[in-house]
């Protein structure tokens, strides 16, 4: 650097700063904060004086689209439907009274004070004087955001509902669905469910102490972050996921989920931390024994496949069927194990 010129920034090379005054440091770093400081109100102003965005005002037909939905399945005894039964279960995954019966359980729910996400559902008024979308509308939205596992705003052209109304809809849904069936449906069997549940497969598949099917799922986090992909990734599987232990009975009755464990675990990890079999071990677990060819068995057992342990409460299949007796069952325990898959 030039002696004469302190701040020759042409001339600037890092190795000088070394050799430099403390003056010459000083003016070479008050430079560099104006030029910052310029910098940043440059960007400011430009911020401020350009366009402001504006929400794009987009006028929806709700009114025809729910008269249009109503027509299609939920119509009376005076007009036909436009789709059979069948149609709705196939499409929503459950039944069109399954269907009304939550919404009409959303609707009369009175406790006080009224939570928010019930609230959302009531038909009300806005300030130009237009009712709120039906809450049939809504429940429909949430649930074929769930049955067909889409973005909020897939079915805007159908249901005429905007993606933020969408995304509203599924959180309050879901909300209002387990403070209104978490008692009931999401609780551990007791010592009827059990026995009403061994009668069940013993007439459905000839099974005797079946309890249910156990089984573990992936699901694809494709959002997940690169610094967990050694966790969540597999080969088998394209995304990262993340893993559900889940049992059910004949009648998909899911009362286990284990969920949140990393994909690149197996099946044996999962169960080995999972909070099945905790119950056995504080001896709590309802006594429900099962008689099978003379013999007693004190616990229920469940269907599972190869990788399981050799545990009592598993009912595992053949490998290889060597007979027609091993045919048979291993036929009859793989019909009865897709319930859970």
């Amino acid at each position: 650097m030039d002696p004469n010129n302190p701040v020759d920034y042409d001339t600037y090379d890092h190795y000088d700063v070394y050799f430099q005054s403390d003056r010459d440091r000083y003016m070479w770093d008050y430079a560099a904060y104006e030029h910052f400081v310029a910098l940043c109100e440059q960007e400011a102003k430009g911020l401020r004086s350009g366009p402001k965005r504006r929400r794009t005002y987009i006028p929806r037909e709700r009114e025809d689209a729910e008269q249009w939905l109503i027509d299609n399945y939920f119509g009376d005894d005076e007009f036909l439907l436009k789709y059979p039964e069948e149609k709705f279960r196939r499409r929503y995954r459950m039944s069109s009274t399954l269907f009304n019966k939550i919404v009409n359980n959303i609707l009369s729910y009175d406790v006080e004070p009224t939570p928010e996400y019930y609230t959302y559902f009531k038909p009300r008024y806005d300030a130009t004087g237009r009712l709120s979308i039906d809450p049939i509308f809504k429940c429909i939205s949430a649930i074929r955001q769930l049955a067909y596992d889409t973005a909020p705003d897939a079915f805007d052209e159908y249901l005429q509902i905007a993606e933020r109304t969408s995304r509203e809809c599924l959180d309050n849904f879901t909300k209002c669905i387990h403070v209104l069936y978490v008692e009931k449906f999401l609780r551990k069997p007791t010592a009827a469910d059990i026995e009403k549940t061994y009668q069940l497969h013993e007439q459905k598949h000839g099974l005797l102490g079946m309890l249910g099917s156990i089984d573990c799922m992936h699901w694809d986090w494709r959002n997940c972050p690169k610094a967990l992909h050694r966790q969540f990734k597999r080969r088998d599987h394209k995304y990262p996921t993340i893993m559900l232990e889940a049992v059910a009975n004949q009648r998909l009755w899911i009362w286990h989920a284990y969920f949140g464990v990393p994909g690149a675990n197996n099946d044996l990890n999962v169960l080995y931390g999972s909070p099945l079999f905790d119950d056995e071990l504080a001896d709590t677990a309802p006594k429900c024994p099962f008689v099978v060819n003379g013999h007693t068995y004190r616990k229920c057992s469940y269907l599972a496949y190869d990788i399981y342990p050799a545990w009592s409460t598993f009912v595992k299949t053949f490998p290889v069927a060597r007979d027609e007796k091993s045919l048979k069952f291993k036929t009859v325990q793989e019909a009865a194990r897709k319930d859970i898959e």
